[in-house]
């Protein structure tokens, strides 16, 4: 049931995605009992060849770190997600059992502004006290020459507690989003005091611009 509610509150914040030429789905697999890490998994079938992939990822959330990923794609005609989800369940569960992660272990959804607001705060309360989540974006330096749109770093901001900080601030973009734009800021996670911020981007695709996910972690 939680997974279903989370489904579902992703899908009202989820809409313009499917505009992409192909859209990855979201599904929060949980947290850690002591809340030091989690993971998410990113599904889909690529536009350009049509196969199933599954790419799973383990976050540090203190320094807001992937320590592991588990890609994995089935490279066959007609292939099924279904395959897929089997190909990549060994890897998906050792990787929960060596850092503690907790199916279903989700924490409490945090809603966020609607898209194509990202220099709004979005506020929540927690611990006794009112924090504002905003994202915002500067251009990047492109090493490439092929992306479809002007590549973004991005800029994700804390406010309220003892300070306000930065929970990611981009210098340069690595390999996975060379040509990221488009950032919207979707929906947070808050697990005691472990915070997970799940944000959209577009990026370069076979038929046109992807739209992937990524996760910005930190602490209250």
């Amino acid at each position: 049931m939680k997974r279903l509610v989370f489904t579902l509150c992703l899908a009202l914040f989820a809409a313009p995605i499917s505009l992409a030429a192909e859209a990855s789905h979201l599904e929060l697999i949980g947290f850690s009992k002591n809340g030091a890490y989690m993971a998410f998994t990113q599904f889909g079938y690529n536009d350009g060849s049509g196969f199933p992939y599954i790419d799973t990822s383990f976050v540090s959330i203190s320094n807001n770190r992937l320590v592991v990923e588990v890609n994995t794609a089935v490279e066959t005609d007609g292939a099924t997600m279904a395959q897929a989800r089997a190909k990549a369940k060994p890897a998906i569960a050792l990787a929960m059992k060596k850092y503690g992660i907790i199916a279903g272990n989700q924490g409490r959804f945090i809603g966020v502004t609607p898209p194509h607001m990202d220099t709004t705060i979005s506020e929540f309360f927690a611990l006794d006290r009112t924090y504002g989540l905003s994202i915002a974006t500067k251009p990047a330096i492109s090493a490439v020459g092929y992306c479809n749109a002007p590549p973004q770093l991005l800029i994700v901001k804390l406010e309220g507690g003892s300070r306000n900080r930065d929970l990611q601030r981009d210098t340069r973009l690595p390999s996975s989003r060379e040509c990221a734009y488009g950032y919207e800021l979707r929906s947070a996670h808050l697990y005691g005091r472990s915070l997970a911020v799940f944000v959209s981007y577009q990026t370069l695709g076979f038929e046109g611009a992807d739209s992937r996910w990524m996760v910005v972690t930190g602490t209250l």
